[in-house]
């Protein structure tokens, strides 16, 4: 039995553990094309390694919501988990030994990523999770993987205002993308008057304040902003 509640991973078909399926493929430019096509050729020509049978498997943990309103947006973030560790499988795995997955839902609910990190980590004994979307939820799960001492690898971009010995950062920080977005609107399209929306939580509203900060720095001005709850659907 699960010792923190009910066992939320969810089984795949394949013998891993996933999400729903990806919903559309992303139009590519010419140049974007060519590229996987060379990373395969120069995967192809690596020397393959076998993985080691006698040894147990790596498991790292994949948090992510399934469920919910940010189910549309994390689901195809686990089939990218997912598709990425059974390419390290197929060239040897890591070390010689087997990578494994093992998928819990968030539900889209800060309380729930927060548990089911702390079962991760404490009963499962992973060291790594790959999870969160909404800085929300990364800000419930952080203090969890720093107290067992684990890795978080999040995966989109966030508001920045944080740091952590514990958290892999893969996407922008704000002066690598809102910045420099918002000097590019003023220099190429003479843009002075800006209208702000987003989602209400913490990524939206930190990211309007640091446009505001810009725009005023650049003589602009703000026309208005609204700020949607999560998961409305009526504008």
């Amino acid at each position: 039995a699960d010792p923190v509640g009910g066992d939320d991973t969810v089984s795949h078909p394949s013998g891993h553990d996933s999400a729903a399926p990806y919903s559309e493929a992303a139009n590519l430019t010419d140049a974007e094309s060519h590229a996987p096509v060379a990373s395969r050729a120069t995967a192809e020509r690596a020397p393959r390694r076998t993985v080691n049978p006698a040894e147990p498997p790596i498991v790292i943990g994949v948090l992510h919501s399934l469920t919910g309103t940010m189910a549309y947006s994390e689901g195809p973030v686990v089939d990218a988990i997912l598709m990425a560790i059974e390419e390290v499988n197929h060239r040897g795995g890591l070390l010689g030994r087997r990578v494994q997955a093992e998928v819990v839902d968030g539900h889209s609910s800060g309380d729930e990523f927060a548990r089911q990190a702390e079962r991760l980590l404490a009963h499962r004994r992973v060291g790594t999770i790959f999870g969160c979307w909404m800085s929300a939820h990364r800000k419930r799960v952080v203090p969890v993987v720093e107290s067992h001492g684990g890795l978080l690898v999040y995966p989109v971009q966030y508001e920045g205002l944080e740091t952590s010995p514990c958290v892999f950062y893969t996407g922008a920080a704000p002066n690598q993308q809102i910045i420099p977005a918002v000097r590019w609107s003023f220099g190429f399209l003479n843009c002075k008057r800006l209208f702000l929306v987003g989602s209400d939580y913490i990524f939206p509203r930190v990211a309007n304040e640091i446009i505001r900060d810009q725009v005023a720095r650049f003589g602009g001005q703000i026309a208005g902003e609204v700020v949607i709850p999560s998961g409305a659907v009526d504008m």
